[in-house]
């Protein structure tokens, strides 16, 4: 999902550790990026923070701070779900590479070959677009989630959507952003039609794909695909929103299938941490050439995006924002660096606004801290 907030993004200032630490050291540095993390929490308000981050070692740090729930004051912990919004895409890219090593499908063959010509008729240039142009946000479709949609959803937030209405709030609001292939442009709908794609040459559901393929294999047990799986229980955190008014609206039992295909699924910091590590490492496809097709950056992307993953100075990995949670995932190969980081609140108004502030704060202090051996990067939320 778009953060719409008047910069148009809302930037996290990550840092990672690389250098392996004594028993000693490890504690005093849990110590002083808990305390940063409490402090974050406090002096901007912020209800909740979750945070892992392991090096090659294994040596993790693993905290929370905040509340999962303000109502009821339930603390934040590692343990909390939340939703992981546009994360969702590398597991649905995922899932598309794994059926082009088994040839049921290929990158460079069009979409019209898998979907009814009925929609493919509808859409501008629909017959010309590629699977890969799908997943690398290169086929000019326009993306759904604009602000016309956003005023749909808060006017009926318990709405079933279905991913045929979304494409059409698409066709009916927006028109290519460019020929399939001529430029980069971030479009959730993209996702939506890979979804139905896997549907269509699997004769399964995309989420049963994803449980199968993915979750079941790697033992992501508190990472759920899809509003069947959802489990309804203390250990999903509440997100929070900041209206225009200033005010803070609790988001209640928000349907996924609004995200279905590009966000629709919720996870807990440390599965992802597998998930991401485990992918880049290889072990979710059969040919080292997947691996390399999946991580090689767009030429025309204005930050580097490969089929459904992010590259950036911590590594691989994909950003998250949705109502109300923003998230970031990353692993970097070269030296085993993960990090995941996750905050029940999103502010979608103000660019001045203590939410944001105190995600920039925290992470700055926490660079400081870790200083030589920490990077930043910029995990923009399209």
């Amino acid at each position: 999902m778009k953060p719409r907030n008047i910069c148009g993004t809302i930037v996290f200032l990550i840092v990672a550790l690389f250098q392996p630490l004594s028993i000693s050291g490890q504690e005093e540095f849990s110590t002083k990026i808990q305390a940063i993390l409490d402090q974050s929490v406090t002096e901007y308000h912020l209800p909740g923070i979750v945070m892992l981050a392991r090096n090659a070692e294994g040596e993790t740090f693993l905290g929370a701070s905040g509340f999962a729930d303000l109502e009821t004051q339930t603390p934040m912990t590692p343990q909390h779900r939340i939703r992981i919004a546009s994360i969702s895409k590398t597991f649905v890219a995922t899932v598309i590479l794994q059926l082009v090593e088994e040839g049921a499908l290929s990158l460079d063959e069009t979409m019209d070959r898998w979907l009814d010509a009925s929609l493919v008729d509808a859409i501008p240039n629909g017959h010309d677009v590629t699977l890969r142009q799908l997943l690398s946000h290169t086929s000019g479709i326009y993306d759904f989630e604009d602000s016309a949609f956003i005023e749909l959803l808060f006017a009926d937030m318990q709405k079933p959507w279905t991913p045929l209405e979304l494409i059409q709030h698409a066709l009916d609001h927006g028109e290519p952003y460019f020929e399939p292939g001529q430029g980069y442009q971030y479009s959730n709908t993209n996702y939506i039609l890979l979804g139905l794609i896997i549907e269509k040459v699997t004769s399964s559901t995309m989420e049963e794909q994803i449980r199968t393929r993915i979750l079941s294999p790697l033992h992501l047990h508190q990472t759920f695909s899809g509003e069947e799986d959802y489990p309804l229980d203390e250990w999903n955190a509440a997100s929070y929103m900041v209206q225009e008014d200033g005010s803070r609206m609790k988001i209640v039992d928000l349907p996924l299938n609004f995200e279905w295909g590009h966000g629709h699924m919720i996870s807990t910091v440390e599965d992802l941490a597998v998930f991401f590590q485990s992918l880049v490492d290889g072990r979710l496809f059969q040919n080292r050439s997947t691996l390399d097709a999946m991580l090689t950056m767009t030429p025309e992307s204005d930050y580097k995006y490969g089929l459904g993953i992010i590259h950036g100075s911590l590594g691989y990995g994909h950003t998250g924002g949705t109502f109300a949670f923003a998230s970031c995932a990353t692993y970097r190969p070269e030296d085993g660096m993960t990090l995941v980081f996750a905050v029940n609140d999103l502010n979608l108004y103000y660019e001045d606004s203590e939410i944001e502030w105190g995600y920039v704060w925290a992470t700055r202090q926490l660079h400081s801290l870790l200083l030589p051996s920490a990077v930043e990067m910029w995990c923009e939320l399209k």
